[in-house]
C-alpha cells in the first residue's frame, strides 16, 4: 500500500523485531521495505526514495552508526534516521545525533513510543482518516457514545491530552480525533 508521504527503510537483523515492526507498519498503512543488513538497505537507499529509515546499531555485515555515515557521504542528507538498539550508551546516542540522526531508542521499546516518534519525524508515511472515517459510530453502548462525544468535544480544543489504556484498547484511534 503506497502513501504519498513515500515509504520506510526498516534495517534489522533481528528476525522476530523485524517481522514484527514491519506487521505493525503494514496494520498503519505505511509502506515500508525491511532489510536485514546494512549492504542491502544502503543499496537500495542510494536508489530509491525514502521518507524515513529506521535501523538498528548492530547489524551483520556493518554498524548501523557506519550505515548512516555512508549515506552522509558527499555531502548527502540522507532521509530522516531513527536508530533503535538493545546496546546504546549515551555516548553513541550523542554522537549519532550530532551528526544528524533524528532519534535514538532503545529496546525493548513500546511500539506506540516507536510510532509516535515516526509521525513526529515523517507525519506523511501515516495515511490520514477520513472525515467519515472520524464520524463512524464508535458503539451503540451509552458508555461508548460517551466516550466518542468526548473525543469530539476535545479535539475541538488545541490542548495536550494523555491517553492511557491497556494495548489495543484504540489510544491511537482516539488520539487520531
Amino acid at each position: 500500500m503506497a502513501t504519498a508521504g513515500g515509504r520506510l527503510c526498516l534495517v534489522e537483523d533481528d528476525p522476530i523485531m523485524g517481522e514484527s515492526l514491519s506487521h505493525r507498519f503494514a496494520l498503519e498503512g505505511i509502506d515500508s521495505d525491511w532489510f536485514r543488513d546494512a549492504g542491502s538497505a544502503l543499496e537500495a537507499l542510494r536508489d530509491d526514495g525514502y521518507a524515513v529509515v529506521v535501523s538498528d546499531i548492530r547489524l551483520p555485515d556493518m554498524s548501523g552508526e557506519a550505515l548512516f555515515g555512508q549515506l552522509l557521504e558527499g555531502g548527502r542528507v540522507p532521509p530522516p534516521t531513527l536508530f533503535i538498539t538493545g546496546y546504546g550508551s549515551v555516548e553513541q546516542a550523542v554522537r549519532l545525533l550530532q551528526r544528524g540522526a533524528r532519534d535514538y531508542i532503545t529496546k525493548p521499546f513500546d511500539l506506540d513510543e516507536l510510532l509516535h516518534k515516526l509521525r513526529a519525524i515523517a507525519p506523511g508515511l501515516f495515511p490520514g482518516r477520513s472525515t467519515d472515517e472520524q464520524d463512524t459510530v464508535l458503539g451503540v453502548s451509552p458508555v461508548m457514545r460517551r466516550i466518542q462525544d468526548t473525543l469530539r468535544q476535545v479535539a475541538r480544543h488545541r490542548v495536550t491530552v494523555l491517553i492511557t489504556g491497556e494495548s489495543g484498547v484504540g489510544k491511537e484511534y482516539a488520539a487520531s480525533y
